[in-house]
């Protein structure tokens, strides 16, 4: 079994929080959203769910059913935090009348409160910040398919096909053809699919290289670093406005459809990582950081269903008040995403420590996580008897 690397987990902690602050709208957005470039923390996070998917399957060929039977548990588990994330949604809305009256709208343009859940159950409504996990959950069904091809040396089957869906995706958006088609009034998300699955799919493929062809040393030729090193300086100069250039060049780094120039500007952060982490152990990492990243998804859904709750709060934090305060209410906000992992934490220890999987042992495992959610290293049983 492969030992657990605390960096990666970092990571997924520190992207988790620059989302919490990006989208929570504090002033304190002004210095995490794209500091270095144009390259977005949810990039980063979705090829590194990609590389998480790949590392932690088996090195040996399973066979294709026992790749589905792993991919459907990891999927369905994604859709579960999903719905009752549009349930938890549908209830502030329905009521907190404050809700009602939000710039941007849960509800489709047909169908209200009931249209919501339909749609949303079906991943044809996304509410603002609600696309990732649809999208994670539909690429996390792709990679079966993906991982045995690898598995059977068809690396450029699967690398062109990626690039050629790219390719389309510059021309098609899937989600807008959707969106005019049933013409519901309902939102399938920002990001387009077909391009952004590049991400997903490079994240896949250097986690197969790693785990399975043993290969650690991505991109050491020094050349390639310095032109990275010049890459990622250029488009640093361009995101700060201290180049000027076209609106042409603009729109080449357009998020939502992954366009060619962001696409460079990601891919050179990545050699400037490849080269960077070699320098840090793997055992080593930031143990708040590292808690978040262990447990990212109710992690992440709990930013979620947080940024909505607060948000008549937070805009009035940005609006009225300087810097300290906006600093200090986001500092507060982002502590209690400490929240969800240490329940969670304690949830797993519970289950482990019960036995059997049924929905009564789980049950039992999360009242008993409720009650402590601090256990730290104790077993679920020596709590219970207290």
């Amino acid at each position: 079994m492969a030992t657990r690397d605390f960096r990666l987990d970092t990571l997924r902690g520190v992207f988790l929080a620059i989302m919490m602050i990006d989208h929570l709208g504090t002033r304190m957005a002004e210095f995490t959203y794209q500091p270095f470039g144009f390259v977005s923390a949810a990039a980063a996070f979705v090829m590194l769910s990609g590389y998480m998917n790949a590392f932690t399957s088996p090195a040996a060929y399973p066979g294709m059913r026992a790749l589905l039977r792993q991919a459907w548990k990891r999927a369905s588990r994604v859709y579960r935090y999903h719905f009752v994330l549009l349930l938890a949604l549908l209830a502030l809305a329905v009521f907190m009348t404050a809700y009602l009256q939000r710039s941007t709208p849960l509800y489709p343009d047909r169908g209200g409160a009931l249209g919501m859940l339909a749609y949303g159950a079906l991943l044809l409504h996304q509410p603002s910040y609600m696309d990732i996990l649809p999208m994670y959950f539909l690429f996390l069904l792709l990679s079966p398919a993906l991982l045995a091809a690898l598995h059977r040396g068809h690396d450029w089957i699967v690398i062109g096909g990626s690039i050629a869906c790219w390719f389309l995706g510059q021309l098609l958006d899937p989600q807008e053809w959707l969106e005019a088609t049933f013409g519901t009034g309902a939102s399938t998300g920002s990001f387009n699919l077909l391009a952004w699955q590049l991400l997903w799919v490079a994240g896949l493929y250097a986690g197969f290289l790693h785990k399975v062809r043993r290969q650690t040393a991505f991109f050491h030729h020094r050349v390639l670093l310095w032109v990275a090193v010049a890459i990622t300086a250029g488009f640093f100069l361009v995101r700060h406005q201290l180049l000027p250039v076209s609106d042409v060049f603009l729109a080449h780094v357009e998020k939502e459809d992954l366009r060619i120039l962001r696409v460079a500007n990601i891919a050179s952060q990545v050699v400037l990582f490849c080269w960077l982490i070699r320098l840090v152990p793997a055992s080593r990492g930031l143990p708040w950081f590292r808690l978040l990243g262990r447990y990212s998804l109710p992690v992440f859904s709990f930013h979620i269903l947080l940024v909505y709750l607060l948000e008549p709060l937070s805009w009035r934090v940005a609006y009225w008040f300087g810097y300290s305060v906006n600093f200090l209410y986001t500092a507060a906000v982002l502590a209690t995403l400490t929240l969800p992992a240490l329940f969670y934490r304690a949830y797993e220890q519970a289950l482990a420590a019960g036995g059997a999987r049924t929905w009564a042992g789980r049950l039992q495992a999360m009242v008993l996580a409720g009650r402590h959610p601090f256990s730290g290293g104790k077993s679920a049983r020596a709590l219970e008897a207290k």
